[in-house]
């Protein structure tokens, strides 16, 4: 049986501005399209919150990585 095809051929997305180097994973290639079509920052409304027991480091920097005691 023979897949049905759309009645009208697909139209290819705008994509000027776009510089095919900043596609470079899924996750990338996500927010760029979703900034370019809905507008500058909308990649910022995309996933989840991170909720991890973070611990600051000697140094300062925070981590989620557990202690070598744990």
């Amino acid at each position: 049986m023979p897949i049905p095809l759309p009645p009208t051929a697909p139209v290819p997305l705008p994509l000027a501005g776009i510089r095919s180097g900043a596609l470079d994973c899924v996750q990338v290639n996500l927010a760029v399209l979703a900034d370019h079509f809905h507008g500058p920052g909308t990649h910022l409304r995309l996933g989840a919150r991170l909720d991890l027991p973070l611990r600051t480091l000697p140094d300062g920097l925070p981590t989620a990585d557990p202690t070598l005691d744990t």
